[in-house]
């Protein structure tokens, strides 16, 4: 199957089933409803059917044979999901290009339809899908009469000074909550994904796939809360930032030290002492925003 007969959602939707199971922590054999998966994506069963046959095309998934329904066979490694195991759709490059864009100051705030379809030669309901996630996801908004509006990224020193103050009010906060409940295995598992970064993976793995495991470690602590507004606000903040550290996650050396800063803050939790996972999480966060991402320096100083 080529990518070119693959529908756009379809493709989209089935790279979304993958980061959602390895979010989720599953395993070979876990059985996915396409409920749960279309209420989750927003969309009616019938793309997220489309998405389960090409992860079965491509072996990710199976059919069982006694129920009819769709199970997980296997996640693809980090390199071949990266190579392209799941193709990416058309709205996915042109979602990233126009995050990339505007975070390079390549962009205006305000914008029309017909500019953006002669700048990256798109279809218009391309165009309208990938503004339409942007939307959801809260980077940009129609304005009023035609044409949409960038909101604010973390695009500057002063940005990304204000997302890391943000940050140190809330994950902490997250491991400090009462209803603070971790799953043993999801620890586990992730705790694994890291050591297996340390042992060499680290150097041949894209940013993409690590920016996935950082984010992956984030949110599943801020859902172990079970505070929803905990983990949306989560959620805002990795939106915000992916455009600059997709681009950043290239010095081995401040990944190397961010997987083993995550490692530690899961011992801590696995050990029971959630004060001291807290005060490991500061010490993460400061690490991150002192210079371990070297885009730091290289951002404009804001206004």
């Amino acid at each position: 199957m080529t990518d070119q007969s693959v529908p756009q959602l379809a493709s989209e939707i089935a790279q979304q089933i993958v980061s959602y199971a390895r979010r989720k922590g599953l395993s070979a054999g876990a059985r996915l409803a396409q409920r749960t998966l279309a209420e989750e994506f927003g969309v009616s069963r019938s793309p997220i059917r489309s998405a389960m046959k090409l992860l079965a095309d491509r072996g990710i998934m199976q059919i069982d044979d006694e129920t009819g329904t769709y199970v997980l066979a296997e996640l693809p490694d980090s390199e071949d999901f990266d190579s392209g195991v799941v193709p990416s759709s058309p709205v996915e490059t042109l979602y990233m290009s126009l995050v990339k864009d505007r975070f390079a100051g390549e962009l205006l705030e305000d914008v029309t339809e017909s500019d953006l379809m002669r700048r990256y030669s798109v279809a218009r309901a391309v165009l309208r899908h990938a503004l339409l996630r942007l939307a959801n996801e809260g980077l940009v908004q129609r304005r009023r009469g035609y044409g949409w509006h960038f909101l604010p990224m973390i695009d500057s020193k002063e940005a990304d000074r204000q997302s890391y103050q943000y940050r140190l009010a809330i994950e902490p906060a997250v491991l400090r909550s009462e209803t603070f409940k971790p799953v043993q295995d999801r620890l586990l598992r992730c705790r694994a994904a890291h050591a297996e970064m340390l042992a060499g993976m680290i150097e041949r793995v894209s940013g993409a796939r690590f920016y996935e495991l950082n984010t992956e470690f984030h949110e599943m602590l801020a859902e172990f809360s079970g505070n929803t507004f905990f983990l949306q606000a989560i959620q805002q903040q990795h939106r915000l930032r992916r455009a600059v550290e997709y681009e950043s996650f290239v010095w081995s050396e401040r990944m190397r030290e961010s997987c083993q800063e995550h490692i530690n803050v899961i011992d801590a939790i696995v050990a029971g002492d959630m004060e001291w996972a807290a005060s490991l999480m500061i010490h993460h966060l400061k690490m991150s925003q002192r210079g371990g991402l070297p885009f730091a320096a290289t951002l404009p100083a804001g206004e």
